[in-house]
């Protein structure tokens, strides 16, 4: 089960206007998503509101993305955009790349697939370490840490506004 979300691209100029763009975007996505006028969000996880809502907010340049779940199996879920043709400086991978990451997988994917792992699951870590991308392995759609599954993830490519993109989106279930 995926979640259901939403890309913003334009957001008018009296909405949160002393915010930043990709805060304003990734805030419009939410409002127009779940219809709720307080956008407050409790831990990283779930709507102030409306508790059975989850939650995940990303931005990359000029566009917001909103990705939400109703379903009760849910414990958590993240989201996160990137452009296709996003460059990122020579080495970058030794952040968050691993042997056992899923080869099939492009450079751009497996960085949205990280990025929403992370999201998915920080608001439920208790550990001691920081945590950070490279915790995460990704295998045959699902999120791998400490050697356990902890949960699923997509990554597809989409068009928008002309241009390609990569939205991965992650979910932790109850245990």
């Amino acid at each position: 089960m995926q979640c259901q979300y939403l890309l913003t691209h334009e957001v008018p100029t009296d909405f949160f206007p002393e915010k930043r763009a990709d805060y304003r975007l990734s805030r419009k996505s939410l409002r127009d998503l779940t219809g709720l006028e307080c956008l407050e969000i409790v831990d990283h996880l779930h709507m102030k509101d409306d508790p059975t809502i989850k939650v995940s907010l990303s931005h990359t340049k000029d566009l917001g993305c909103a990705a939400i779940s109703k379903d009760p199996k849910v414990a958590s879920i993240g989201v996160d955009v990137e452009w296709s043709d996003r460059t990122y400086r020579s080495g970058i991978e030794k952040y968050f790349l691993l042997e056992s990451d899923d080869k099939d997988l492009e450079l751009i994917e497996l960085w949205a697939c990280k990025e929403a792992a992370y999201k998915a699951y920080s608001p439920l870590y208790k550990g001691q370490k920081t945590l950070v991308i490279k915790d995460f392995t990704i295998q045959d759609h699902k999120i791998i840490f400490q050697d356990e599954i902890i949960g699923d993830i997509w990554v597809e490519k989409i068009e928008y506004l002309g241009r390609e993109l990569v939205l991965s989106q992650g979910i932790i279930y109850h245990c």
